[in-house]
């Protein structure tokens, strides 16, 4: 991507944008790291901040880029003039101020249900640790909004 970052169709593409796609996508992966990571207060922090953070950087950066397609190939009048809000740096503060939608979402959540571990126990003769939440549904609160970008 950055080798041939001066190419016609990665300027095309919008580096910037294709950037944070790239960066919302690695988040993704290295995400894995902290699920099956040993449960602490600090992974299963990282977990819930994390898992809906990078699929909220790759929505954003495609309903960012989709809207822009969007604006420019059906404006209403045919003027010379760009339509407003399709410049790079435009493009990154919306991607921007969409993806600290969910930062704030997801601090709120933080501060209002601190992580925690809890004691799962499948078995009689087993007992598993795990962060609190995972036996319910309260890790949808994460992905709600990704799921509203969507």
């Amino acid at each position: 991507f950055w080798i041939y970052s001066d190419t016609p169709v990665i300027k095309a593409s919008g580096r910037e944008l294709s950037s944070l796609l790239l960066l919302g996508t690695l988040v993704s992966f290295l995400m894995t790291f902290a699920i099956v990571a040993e449960p602490t207060t600090e992974t299963c922090a990282i977990t819930r901040f994390g898992i809906g953070l990078c699929y909220t950087l790759c929505y954003a950066a495609l309903v960012t880029k989709t809207n822009r397609i969007h604006r420019i190939f059906n404006k209403k009048c045919h003027s010379p003039h760009k339509p407003k809000y399709t410049s790079p740096r435009s493009q990154l503060v919306i991607t921007i101020t969409l993806t600290m939608i969910e930062v704030v979402i997801n601090g709120i959540w933080l501060l209002e249900v601190p992580p925690a571990i809890a004691h799962s126990y499948p078995t009689r003769d087993s007992r598993l640790r795990i962060c609190q939440g995972l036996d319910d549904r309260s890790y949808m609160v994460g992905l709600l909004y990704p799921f509203v970008l969507i």
